[in-house]
């Protein structure tokens, strides 16, 4: 994954809980605490093991022989606030000595499973809830980068502790899918995503009218484009961080945010933005390219900002199929229960141009939006517009409701 959530050449970045690899990885999943009513999760969180609790507190863990350590916040473990052991499937949480938790391990079904989109073999596993069945699911297809299955994990305990199974996969070229290239088009990430849903309808264990599709991020394009080509097979969609307007103009809007944070004024930005508009319709679209070598560039390179930009054009895969794509005819095709979720401290996605666009957009009766109040593109809690690794020292919360609004709001709809 690339991490850099506001780099000029940025793949759009979702809240990756990514893959890596830890000798007790058999304590990933939900605990549900001796209160009755509390679950704790272990899971990875971009790319180190975290701790969640239901109530939106979040955790950084560091293995520490057979117990783990608990940070102070999400990415500060060097300071700590109390340990955590494991002993079959018990949980013990002591918090500074003077709190101890403790809770049994949630017999949720976790099985690897394989599906195809034509040659391309995708791996990845379906984590059921307690019981037989059959469940609702969700297919969550990815952000942006090289992520595997693990990005999806930490979502997928929560949903399956509710009752509600997952379909979590490997990217194409990624883990144990096949590919060498996971750089690919949003339609071939939507025909991936569509065969996992199409593989979960054969199951007993799923319930075939109660199919739904999950994006974050990059993942906010690619979840309405799979809808518009199946919308039979799909009974709801869920999009958290996306956007109405097309990568390219996603990304110009990062990149001026970066430059904001940095401290530059407001015309070095537009100077900055105009000049890197130009790039990418040179680089995607090949327009205007002998004005770009001959004359654009050298005039670039005489101000002062052209070091934070530079002339590299992105004429990568990704950006050849994928820059100027419009996302207006799939929105417009949802139809479907729809849950839009924006963040407001978001430097990524432009929350204040993107929510009103999809609402706007969306022609769903059934559509449901919010906005979360200080919480940034990770759906972390923070006070403020910043870099994501400056401020995941001090963060110790998930956005206020986030994973509660989207539990509920599918428990709704599934009822329906």
């Amino acid at each position: 994954m690339n991490k850099k959530a506001t780099s000029l050449f940025c793949y759009f970045c979702f809240y990756c809980i990514t893959a890596f690899s830890l000798s007790n990885s058999s304590a990933y999943g939900v605990y549900l605490l001796n209160d009755g009513k509390t679950y704790a999760t272990i899971a990875l969180f971009d790319p180190s093991p975290a701790l969640f609790f239901s109530d939106g507190k979040v955790r950084g863990l560091k293995q520490d022989g057979n117990t783990w350590l608990i940070g102070k916040t999400l990415g500060n473990t060097n300071e700590t606030e109390g340990t955590l052991s494991l002993e079959n499937s018990t949980i013990k949480i002591d918090i500074d000595g003077s709190l101890t938790l403790a809770g049994k391990r949630v017999a949720l079904q976790e099985k690897k499973v394989t599906f195809k989109n034509g040659k391309t073999v995708l791996a990845g596993e379906l984590i059921l809830p307690e019981g037989n069945g059959p469940f609702p699911v969700i297919i969550q297809t990815h952000g942006s980068g090289e992520e595997t299955r693990e990005s999806s994990r930490g979502l997928a305990y929560p949903f399956a502790s509710n009752g509600i199974a997952s379909l979590i996969y490997d990217k194409r070229g990624c883990g144990e899918s096949s590919g060498k290239e996971w750089r690919a088009s949003f339609n071939d990430y939507a025909d991936d995503l569509l065969a996992g849903a199409a593989y979960v309808s054969t199951l007993p264990e799923i319930n075939k009218n109660r199919v739904g599709l999950f994006g974050h991020s990059q993942g906010g394009w690619v979840v309405p484009l799979a809808y518009s080509k199946k919308p039979g097979l799909i009974s709801f969609c869920i999009i958290s961080a996306a956007n109405a307007v097309s990568p390219v103009e996603q990304t110009l809007y990062a990149g001026d945010q970066e430059f904001i944070i940095k401290g530059n004024d407001e015309q070095t930005v537009k100077e900055i933005h105009d000049f890197r508009r130009i790039k990418y319709e040179v680089g995607i679209l090949g327009k205007n390219e002998a004005d770009y070598k001959n004359s654009i560039v050298a005039a670039a390179k005489e101000k002062p900002w052209f070091a934070l930009t530079g002339d590299r054009l992105p004429d990568g895969i990704f950006w050849k199929e994928n820059g100027f794509y419009n996302p207006v005819p799939a929105l417009q095709s949802l139809k479907c229960p729809v849950l839009v979720l924006y963040a407001d401290n978001d430097i990524s996605t432009d929350s204040k141009t993107n929510l009103p666009l999809m609402k706007e957009l969306i022609l769903s009766t059934q559509a449901d939006f919010k906005l979360f109040a200080n919480a940034n593109h990770m759906m972390l809690k923070v006070d403020s517009k910043d870099f994501t690794s400056k401020q995941i020292t001090l963060i110790t919360q998930m956005a206020d409701g986030y994973i509660e609004t989207i539990v509920g709001w599918l428990k709704k709809t599934i009822s329906m």
